[in-house]
C-alpha cells in the first residue's frame, strides 16, 4: 500500500521541518506545520498564539488518555482543562488533514493521532 501521509517528529535542531517541506515539495503532497494550529485555533475558535503557546506546552500522552476516559464516561468536553481542549481539537484538525489527501505533517503529535490509519509513514528525525 502506498503511504499517502507522512508524519515527521524530531528533535530540536534536527532538521525535521526542511525535510519535511523538501519531501512534500518532491512527492507534491499538502506540507503542514504552523498551518496546522492556524487550522485548529479557527475549528476550535481559539486565539492562534495561545493555542500555539499551549500546544508547546503539552506533555505526555498519558494526560491525553485520561482525558479521552473522561469524554468516554460523559464528561463534557468543555469542561476539560485547557491543555487537553486543545489537544482534542488539534487531533480532529489533523484527522480532517489527513482524510483531505496526501501531505506532510510535522510534529503535534501526528504519529499518535493517525495510528489507526493504514497508509501512514511515521518517520523520526
Amino acid at each position: 500500500m502506498t503511504k499517502r501521509i507522512i508524519t515527521i517528529s524530531r528533535q530540536y535542531g534536527s532538521g525535521g521541518r526542511e525535510v519535511g517541506e523538501y519531501a512534500a515539495k518532491l512527492l507534491g503532497y499538502a506540507y503542514y506545520d504552523k498551518e496546522l494550529v492556524n487550522r485548529a485555533a479557527k475549528l476550535g475558535d481559539i486565539d492562534p498564539d495561545m493555542l500555539r503557546t499551549s500546544s508547546e506546552g503539552i506533555k505526555g500522552m498519558l494526560s491525553n488518555l485520561l482525558s479521552y476516559a473522561d469524554i468516554a464516561t460523559g464528561k463534557d468536553e468543555d469542561s476539560l482543562p485547557l491543555v487537553d481542549r486543545i489537544f482534542l481539537i488539534q487531533s480532529r484538525t489533523i484527522r480532517q488533514i489527513a482524510d483531505e489527501g496526501p501531505c506532510v505533517i510535522i510534529g503535534h503529535c501526528a504519529d499518535y493521532v493517525l495510528a489507526e490509519y493504514q497508509d501512514v509513514l511515521n518517520v523520526f528525525i
